[in-house]
């Protein structure tokens, strides 16, 4: 794979660890349109002094974006990615799952399935 300007090493370490995995396709184009979706998590800052510092991806990354990947491939719209995967376990933001949460009730209420609360 050619790495293009927008592929860090945090990146590049991810999609390698997920490509092991057998979970093909995934680019750094694609991990940052996740993770502004809600779907993926944040990239950490590590400091190191002086030396500088480094980026890098949170432990549990590869198995959340392999689930993403499952939950795409069955046709589920990026927009409800992150409903599922906090279902399943993992970290997502507060402010994501309000917003998903809301439109989910907002499409309920479309569809004549509104919950009248007293």
């Amino acid at each position: 794979m050619a790495a293009s300007r927008k592929d860090s090493q945090a990146n590049l370490a991810l999609i390698a660890e997920l490509e092991s995995a057998g979970v093909l396709g995934v680019t750094s184009r694609k991990l940052e349109r996740w993770r502004q979706a809600g779907a993926a998590p944040d990239i950490e800052q590590e400091s190191h002094g002086r030396a500088g510092s480094a980026t890098r991806w949170p432990p549990h990354t590869g198995r959340q974006i392999a689930a993403l990947v499952g939950l795409l491939k069955q046709q589920l719209p990026l927009r409800h990615c992150p409903l599922v995967l906090y279902h399943l376990g993992y970290p997502i933001d507060f402010g994501v799952l309000r917003a998903g949460y809301l439109e989910m009730y907002e499409d309920f209420a479309m569809r004549g399935r509104f919950v009248r609360f007293p």
